[in-house]
């Protein structure tokens, strides 16, 4: 395997939740979130994520 990638799942719901209040409160979706709004559609959300690697495996655990 050369890569995979990691995404708290913890990080994801947390994000999400503030993004629905955002949505209901009339906020900037992505407003305290970590993610980014997508650039094709504004409802979309890109939550961020960690490489993983043989060298970047440690960071992880």
């Amino acid at each position: 395997m050369a890569m995979s990638v990691y995404q708290s799942p913890k990080g994801q719901a947390a994000g999400f939740v503030i993004a629905a209040i955002n949505m209901l409160e009339g906020k900037d979706l992505a407003e305290g979130t970590g993610c980014e709004v997508s650039s094709e559609c504004p409802y979309v959300l890109y939550y961020p994520f960690i490489p993983v690697t043989a060298d970047t495996l440690d960071k992880i655990k």
